[in-house]
């Protein structure tokens, strides 16, 4: 597919997207859905750090039950093919010392000086880039 052609398509895409207030039953086939799920996952974060899991519900009684407190979703729960939440790790958890920090860095495979300037670079991200390191709301 030729480049202007590829950008046509993605901006059809983008012309025809809407909020699905209901679905029609029909089931995302199971390797689409794996696709969709490996693009999410590989989806780019701030350092790396991917400070998100994805929990897949397709029980209908675990849906039904989420149901209140699912503030906007109440239409799309019974009826998506699949549902899935985005969880965020806690604050704690991102803080330039936290454990799924220091987790990354030595899936990464960082030296030991690497870690400590990156540790140093990603405090100051938190402190004086975004001013959230002490919003455990905004983390």
């Amino acid at each position: 597919m030729e480049k202007q052609q590829q950008k046509q398509t993605i901006l059809e895409a983008f012309q025809s997207r809407h909020a699905t207030k209901a679905f029609n039953g029909q089931m995302i086939p199971e390797d689409d859905f794996r696709f969709i799920l490996e693009t999410a996952r590989l989806s780019p974060s701030s350092f790396g750090y991917e400070p998100w899991n994805m929990l897949v519900i397709q029980n209908p009684e675990i849906r039904e039950a989420l149901k209140e407190i699912s503030w906007g979703a109440q239409g799309q729960l019974p009826t998506a093919s699949h549902f899935v939440l985005f969880l965020a790790r806690t604050g704690e958890q991102m803080q330039a010392d936290g454990p799924h920090v220091k987790q990354m860095m030595d899936f990464l495979g960082l030296s030991e000086e690497a870690k400590a300037g990156r540790t140093k670079r990603y405090g100051l991200f938190l402190e004086e880039d975004f001013a959230i390191g002490d919003n455990p709301k905004a983390m």
